[in-house]
């Protein structure tokens, strides 16, 4: 069913996941806050962190759902194809704007979190695609692992 390797990638996966889809986007508004620190009101400070904890949660759940437990290939799909357009775009316009140094290394921080992300999405598409193609549609915990 599903070999070692296969129990890697997926695990790669989520752990990457993780990491980019929320532990990364709250860093990075903590940050901005500690930049904002006094500029802004602590209502404003709190509906911007339950925000981004909110939106990070939901996209790392429709992730796990659709990629994760159902071996989906579509959403993985729309990912790799979408991914580098919205990463582009949000790299364009951070750089547009007043550069210090401490931009240009978050822009470079938050391109290697995605391209490593972004390397475990494929590498989990893979997966999946092959899961399919033997009839799989869903995870079960119960899988035996062969070596």
């Amino acid at each position: 069913m599903l070999s070692e390797e296969d129990a890697s990638i997926r695990k790669k996966w989520f752990r990457a996941s993780l990491v980019y889809l929320i532990a990364f986007p709250i860093v990075a508004v903590l940050l901005l806050l500690f930049e904002l620190l006094g500029k802004i009101s602590t209502s404003t400070v709190v509906v911007l962190v339950s925000s981004v904890i909110v939106s990070g949660w939901g996209v790392f759940g429709i992730s796990y759902l659709c990629a994760y437990r159902k071996f989906g290939t579509r959403y993985l799909t729309f990912l790799v194809v979408a991914g580098p357009f919205s990463m582009l775009k949000n790299i364009v316009q951070i750089l547009k704007g007043p550069q210090d140094l401490w931009s240009i290394i978050f822009v470079g921080i938050e391109l290697a979190f995605y391209i490593w992300w972004y390397r475990c999405t494929l590498d989990l598409r893979k997966v999946n695609k092959k899961m399919k193609g033997m009839g799989i549609k869903r995870f079960e915990e119960s899988f035996i692992i062969l070596e």
